[in-house]
């Protein structure tokens, strides 16, 4: 959430850490997972939007190890009606 305030104040947009939620929960990082555990871990049902959408939505996140969680959310989020989504990403992990 840091990472998002950071963006947030550099790009003069609001931050809002309530419109996509997590669903289900991963019993492990995704470190310590197995590329198949991985994938696993992110499917389309594990999460959700909670309330109306903006037009444009910027995801933040720490690391990008597979993409999958930025994939997902963004699909989630253009099937609740988002027209434009942008990722960033403070590392990228193996």
């Amino acid at each position: 959430m840091i990472l998002g305030r950071i963006v947030s104040a550099e790009l003069g947009v609001p931050i809002n850490t309530t419109t996509i939620i997590r669903t289900k929960h991963a019993l492990k990082v995704q470190a310590e997972m197995t590329d198949k555990q991985k994938r696993a871990n992110r499917r389309l049902d594990h999460f959700a939007v909670k309330g109306g959408v903006p037009k444009q939505v910027i995801l933040v996140d720490d690391v990008y190890t597979t993409g999958r969680t930025m994939q997902v959310c963004a699909e989630v989020l253009k099937r609740a009606g988002v027209r434009t989504v942008w990722g960033c990403v403070l590392a990228r992990g193996d």
